[in-house]
């Protein structure tokens, strides 16, 4: 969902967010798809490709709606490679923007240069509500984005100079990031004309991004992120996207203004810029932290993970490591249901994401804005380690040229890797690291809440309990990021802060040598809360503790929880954290933190008191996916300066516990972060 908003309207949203039984997890298992393999990185040659091309601006009329009856007209744009012909058809690439954007966007005419240097017919064009097109903003539904895009790929299929499979069927893929990624998936299952898709930095469930839920209800589906009844809002980002949306009418885009969307919906709450319902949804849930059947529909309908069992086109997933809007979470249900039906398939996990945070020199992900169609920028983009490979991608699958590798299944950025692209030919390659599936959560270590130890899997630990409460509230609440702000250099780049009384904290020993950690982790916890009337919410994160002391919360990931009553009895609660590729480096610490409050979120508003057990006998266990290097085998003993569990992140309470809980909290004070021994 790439968005631009004005300084001013930056300014005052970063304001506004200032001051308010244990599960084996197992690898997903690569098939043997013709399609990928470990012989090659998936780049396609680099350069800009040998085609010049003319572009044509053009008008198309599509009719959507719950019942066909709205007609919108969008603004598009043809890119033709200019020997491209009725005796010499190409294939046709339909590109879609972020949010916000249009068809001249950085990230749109980018993509579209791309493609037509390489003998692509290019389409580019401006959703509904935005820009030059009219119609309110549809949020990538299928009754109304959906149906634009298969009119899109109508009018391809109507170009003389377009190569088709059949008459009337183009050979077409789709590529575009965040909401132009969410648009692809659903569109595929529609319309069976279009041959490959390439989303990406986006999401399968739009529920999961905006109302996440990383309980894993089913023990063999641990990666499954759809289905949840009720999740933990995701206040700051979802307000900003939803005043971008608001505001497009007065910043002289899209058609969507209050009397038109009057005009056009009589009966509707009164409301700018958006269809029907998504309003209401975002000012019950913002009010009250609950979705209802009706939300759950709505969202469902921009949303491929409902129906992500019958896409069955050959689908490539950049997806941003940093990325807090979109995780990386996002990417492994499709893989695992592709593979599973032997659909090709193939994941990266890149350098950048929303937030800010730019592609690492050679890796040349689109879609932040930082990339054009000059000669300059086009040469650079050519050259890096996305863009071939979302071309070879489609040169295989929509081109249809078999003798093209398009590279491992499973590839991973690991910014612990030094290269040089001076000498790499421009690409970022050598950084990634491959595999025909994502690792494992192998690796245990046992939560010691006596002294706040992760110690390794097989260790003595002494046992107990430990007690952090949520604040009546909410408020205040710990600090990960400033949604859309945080990435480095930016205004809201400061360290990540857990609150006193509102979180525990464990910690390994200081590592004797690296520990690579690439894939989903999961924590298996003891947990039990006070509260009867509401769900136990808790948010888990992983922070890198360099020997100094000082703590990093690995790239700013937090993965939130919102667990029924009746699932805490009877064993441990399997949670999900976020997905990552990181290194641990020889005399660091890993620090699991579990904490009742995050600023980006809406929190729970009662007062709540949650207890997490772990003995030998029922440990509560983190499990890291390890794919490189190894936990010591036994606690290093501390040093002299080295309180137990390790030192405290600025303004967090130390491991062994004690201490007054936050001003606010006298009606949970006697409760504050008891440690029991058992």
């Amino acid at each position: 969902m790439s968005v631009q908003l004005r300084p001013s309207l930056l300014r005052a949203v970063l304001a506004a967010l200032l001051t308010v039984g244990s599960l084996a997890t197992s690898a997903v298992t690569a098939t043997a798809a013709p399609t990928g393999s470990l012989a090659g990185d998936g780049q396609a040659p680099a350069g800009v490709g040998p085609h010049t091309w003319t572009v044509e601006d053009v008008r198309i009329t599509s009719s959507n709606g719950p019942d066909g009856a709205e007609t919108v007209e969008l603004d598009a744009a043809i890119w033709t490679p200019d020997d491209a012909s009725a005796a010499n058809p190409m294939p046709a690439m339909l590109i879609a923007p972020g949010f916000g954007n249009t068809k001249t966007a950085p990230e749109m005419v980018t993509l579209a240069a791309y493609f037509a240097s390489h003998g692509y017919v290019a389409m580019t064009f401006t959703p509904q509500g935005f820009g030059e097109s009219t119609g309110c903003i549809g949020l990538d539904s299928r009754t109304y984005d959906g149906r634009n895009a298969i009119t899109m790929i109508d009018h391809l299929a109507s170009l003389d100079h377009v190569a088709e499979d059949a008459p009337g069927d183009p050979q077409v893929g789709m590529v575009g990031g965040s909401y132009g990624g969410g648009l692809q998936g659903h569109t595929a299952v529609a319309d069976p004309r279009i041959d490959a898709i390439a989303p990406g930095r986006t999401w399968v469930d739009l529920q999961y991004s905006l109302d996440p839920n990383n309980w894993v209800r089913d023990a063999d589906a641990p990666y499954d992120v759809t289905g949840h009844e009720q999740g933990v809002f995701k206040q700051g980002w979802t307000s900003l996207f939803f005043a971008a949306g608001t505001a497009q009418p007065a910043q002289g885009n899209g058609g969507c203004d209050p009397v038109t969307r009057a005009t056009m919906y009589p009966t509707a709450t009164p409301c700018t810029s958006w269809i029907p319902g998504i309003c209401e949804t975002y000012v019950r849930v913002s009010t009250t932290g609950d979705v209802n059947e009706d939300d759950r529909e709505l969202i469902a309908d921009s949303s491929t993970g409902p129906e992500l069992s019958q896409v069955d086109v050959p689908t490539l997933l950049p997806q941003g490591l940093p990325d807090t809007l979109f995780n990386v979470n996002e990417t492994v249900p499709w893989l695992v249901d592709l593979q599973r039906r032997d659909v090709p398939v193939a994941v990266i996990w890149h350098s950048s994401g929303h937030g800010g945070y730019d592609p690492a020199p050679g890796d040349g992900e689109p879609y932040g804005g930082t990339f054009d169609d000059s000669p300059e920028r086009q040469a650079e983009f050519a050259r890096s380690y996305i863009p071939r490979r979302i071309l070879a991608w489609m040169e295989r699958h929509v081109r249809g040229d078999a003798s093209v590798d398009t590279g491992p299944a499973f590839a991973y950025f690991r910014d612990w890797v030094d290269y040089d692209v001076e000498q790499t030919g421009g690409t970022a390659a050598p950084a990634y690291g491959t595999s025909a599936a994502v690792p494992a959560a192998d690796t245990g270590f046992t939560l010691d809440p006596a002294d706040g130890e992760l110690v390794p899997e097989g260790g003595a630990v002494d046992g107990g309990e430990a007690t952090f409460l949520n604040p009546p509230g909410g408020v205040p609440a710990a600090y990960s990021e400033v949604p859309n702000f945080s990435s480095p250099g930016a205004e809201g780049d400061r360290p990540a802060q857990d609150l006193p009384g509102q979180h525990l904290a464990f910690e390994t020993a200081p590592l004797d040598q690296p520990m690579d950690v690439v894939g989903v982790p999961f924590l298996d916890l003891h947990l039990s809360h006070d509260n009867p009337l509401r769900d136990a919410r808790l948010f888990a994160k992983l922070y890198d503790v360099a020997p100094d002391g000082s703590a990093t919360l690995v790239h700013r990931q937090v993965a939130p929880s919102r667990i029924p009553g009746d699932a805490l009895a009877g064993g441990p609660t399997t949670l999900r954290l976020i997905g990552t590729s990181h290194r641990f480096d020889a005399g660091h610490r890993v620090r699991l933190v579990v904490a009742a409050t995050d600023l980006a979120y809406d929190n729970e508003r009662s007062p709540d008191a949650l207890t997490v057990s772990s003995t030998g006998d029922a440990p509560s266990v983190l499990r890291l996916p390890v794919v490189g290097g190894a936990p010591a085998p036994t606690p290093l003993p501390p040093g002299p300066d080295d309180a137990p569990g390790g030192p405290a992140a600025p303004g967090a309470l130390p491991a062994t516990g004690g201490g007054a809980a936050v001003a606010g909290l006298a009606v949970l004070a006697a409760a504050a972060l008891r440690r029991r021994p058992t």
